[in-house]
């Protein structure tokens, strides 16, 4: 009876626009403003799995599948499934369900008949997931999608297959006070935009003019960004700037308490300081040798760093710009070699961590895969053997990030393994697997799933969800180790968050400054290397995890390229990151990028 009712309901239904998104694909919708409801229903002359999406304009840029709110039907099972996703990126979109939100497709219908496909379903204008993007009045980006199958999978690159539109869902007389900014809204030439809580030229369907908020042209001069990062895209009122050039593949990186900046120059084994004189980026030698190439970090009145096999340290005060001469050891015997860098953070009790990244892309066992805690209060002559620290997590296969947040808890980002291939899960599933983790280091000791088991991002039909545990091919038959045993949290600890597969996260720093409008504090940056065996690419950005009681729950980008591909024509590939003081006691984040041999700043310049 309710599904007839639906049917029936969507039959009474005049749809007021209409818009053929090819040839095969047409779609028209009406809006019910008392009800706040707009109401869908797309004609599609095949029979597949069909995609539709949008997200507003003026939030955006050019990039269709990038945050977009996704509805998709697909045609696998009986009754067919019309369900809410989200689109991170180019890769396929994820359940709002798996992300933590909510299903919002209200009323779907999903039929096929003599070749041909029809999708009906309502939507709230606007809801309380996060992972929803608001109807907006003013242009829309659209985006739309064909499969090749009845389930879920890649729609291919032909143009009859996907594609994207510049539409406007309303009439100008439903221009009012309930959606958005009324001082937007009483203008008929003015479209607000939800997520960006700013106003745009209705008559511009492409890059919007923004207007301030009784909808007329600013009347300050246009924001330029000082020395801007080509390609760049930030969010309104953000600006990428070039603080520093022609660094030797600069990693990582700290603030020493006087705004100096530390720098690790991996292809000459150097720590570089550089400050800002007068508005001239000033450098100069501070350490080197004995193969340091990323890890950094300050603590009681010394300098760290770190090489494949030792951890070092100098004599060190904020200010100080000159030699710092021969470097004591730490650290010794650290396992070597494959991932060679040695992360290193410290705690408020001034102990360090060391993180050892595996010997190879699936090792036997996890003894090259851990975060090893030290007592470096009393070094004795000649450093500390490894084998002598504290095993503080085990089963990490490269967890290049890690830091500590404002509760003093340790969290780290981790690599997954390359080209994943399990027969009985579809073959080759590397493209979407595993996950690249965020882990949390709250208990001593435990362990993280290296090298025996993996976290699912996206599995195709097989899937059980985000951060799902199985097992690695290698060990398949081993006597010990199963899926089962994988999913056991009693064997393994499972991450807190899951990011898109290959995108090689290397830094994450929490956020405890109001500066940065839209990344609210108690977050964390997260830098992306990017992808070097994923089609298409992934990462090569700087990403922020929105934290709710204590734990992430979901992730906007800070910056990336601007085109159509996620990596950069200019070779932007980010890797350490700090925060300094900037624009009148404001603070700025600065992050390396070693193919570039750059360091960027990042700053918001708008009006909060």
């Amino acid at each position: 009876m309710g599904n007839t009712m639906f049917f029936l309901l969507f039959l009474s239904i005049a749809f007021a626009g209409e818009v053929q998104l090819s040839p095969d694909y047409n779609l028209q919708w009406t809006i019910d403003t008392a009800a706040s409801t707009i109401h869908f229903k797309l004609n599609v002359s095949k029979t597949a799995w069909i995609g539709f999406g949008w997200h507003p304009v003026g939030s955006a840029d050019d990039d269709a599948m990038v945050n977009a709110d996704t509805v998709i039907a697909t045609f696998d099972t009986q009754p067919p499934l019309v369900s809410d996703y989200f689109s991170v990126g180019f890769e396929q979109p994820v359940l709002d369900t798996d992300l933590g939100g909510t299903d919002d497709v209200v009323s779907p219908t999903a039929s096929q008949k003599d070749g041909k496909t029809e999708v009906t379903f309502s939507h709230k204008l606007v809801t309380k997931d996060t992972w929803d993007s608001p109807f907006t009045i003013g242009p829309v980006k659209i985006i739309w999608a064909i499969g090749t199958d009845q389930f879920l999978g890649y729609h291919g690159d032909q143009p009859q297959n996907r594609g994207s539109k510049i539409i406007d869902f309303f009439e100008n007389d439903v221009c009012g006070p309930k959606m958005g900014c009324t001082s937007c809204l009483t203008n008929s030439k003015c479209v607000y935009c939800g997520s960006d809580k700013l106003c745009y030229d209705k008559t511009n369907t492409g890059k919007c003019d923004q207007l301030n908020t009784t909808c007329t042209k600013e009347t300050k001069a246009p924001q330029v960004c000082a020395n801007p990062l080509p390609n760049a895209w930030v969010p309104p009122g953000y600006c990428a700037s070039i603080w520093a050039t022609n660094l030797n593949a600069p990693r990582g990186l700290v603030t020493a308490s006087n705004g100096d900046i530390l720098v690790v120059e991996s292809r000459i084994n150097q720590i570089t300081v550089l400050w800002n004189a007068s508005g001239q980026i000033q450098r100069a030698r501070l350490a080197g040798g004995s193969g340091i190439n990323h890890g950094i970090a300050i603590s009681n009145d010394f300098v760290y760093a770190s090489n494949p096999t030792t951890v070092f340290r100098w004599k060190y005060m904020a200010g100080q710009r000159e030699d710092l001469g021969a470097a004591e050891t730490v650290v010794y015997n650290v396992p070597c070699c494959h991932h060679s860098t040695r992360s290193l953070a410290f705690d408020r009790q001034g102990r360090l961590y060391v993180s050892v990244g595996s010997a190879s892309n699936v090792d036997p066992d996890s003894t090259h895969a851990r975060i090893v805690r030290f007592d470096v209060g009393n070094v004795p002559s000649g450093g500390i053997n490894w084998n002598a620290g504290f095993l503080f997590a085990d089963g990490l296969r490269n967890e290049v990030g890690i830091a500590f947040d404002a509760q003093d808890r340790l969290w780290g980002v981790e690599n997954g393994c390359d080209n994943l291939n399990r027969a009985d899960l579809g073959g080759d599933i590397h493209i979407n697997n595993p996950s690249e983790e965020v882990n949390l280091f709250d208990v001593p000791g435990r362990f993280y799933g290296y090298p025996y088991c993996w976290s699912e991002y996206t599995l195709p039909i097989f899937g059980q969800g985000r951060g799902s545990q199985w097992l690695h091919p290698d060990f398949t038959g081993d006597g010990v180790h199963t899926d089962a045993w994988c999913k056991n949290e009693a064997n393994v600890v499972k991450p807190e968050y899951n990011m898109v597969a290959h995108t090689a996260p290397l830094d994450i720093i929490f956020n405890s400054y109001d500066t940065f409008p839209g990344f609210p504090v108690g977050g964390a940056f997260v830098s992306q290397h990017g992808s070097w065996n994923r089609q298409p690419p992934a990462g090569y950005r700087i990403i922020y995890l929105t934290f709710a009681n204590g734990l992430p729950t979901g992730e906007t980008v800070l910056i990336r390229n601007s085109g159509t591909s996620e990596n950069w024509p200019n070779s932007i590939r980010p890797v350490g990151i700090t925060f300094n003081t900037c624009n009148e006691n404001s603070h700025c984040l600065y992050f390396t990028s070693d193919s570039s041999g750059h360091i960027i700043e990042v700053r918001f310049d708008g009006t909060k």
